[in-house]
């Protein structure tokens, strides 16, 4: 969480500067959804989803824009290492 608001901290200031930029998120769909045992993650998920849209009217009129990027299910080797049983199948 620290990481996102420093680096945009960083970029933006030379984005305002030459009133052209654009900032990508890459948050994630389960920012949506709570689930068990995620205490931590999810308000950094929700964050990253989130922050964008306040951001982004702030900047309204710069030239600078904020998107999020939420991309779903990706079919990985992520759940079997983390000792994580999945709830179905997602085939």
């Amino acid at each position: 969480m620290t990481a996102l608001v420093q680096l945009t901290h960083l970029f933006l200031k030379p984005m305002l500067e030459q009133r052209e930029g654009r900032i990508l998120n890459v948050a994630s769909t389960a920012a949506f959804v709570p689930g068990p045992f995620l205490e931590r993650i999810t308000p950094a998920r929700h964050l990253f989803n989130r922050s964008p849209m306040p951001l982004g009217m702030e900047l309204k009129g710069t030239g600078v824009t904020v998107t999020s990027l939420c991309p779903g299910f990706t079919r990985s080797q992520f759940h079997a290492r983390a000792g994580l049983k999945r709830s179905g199948d997602f085939s």
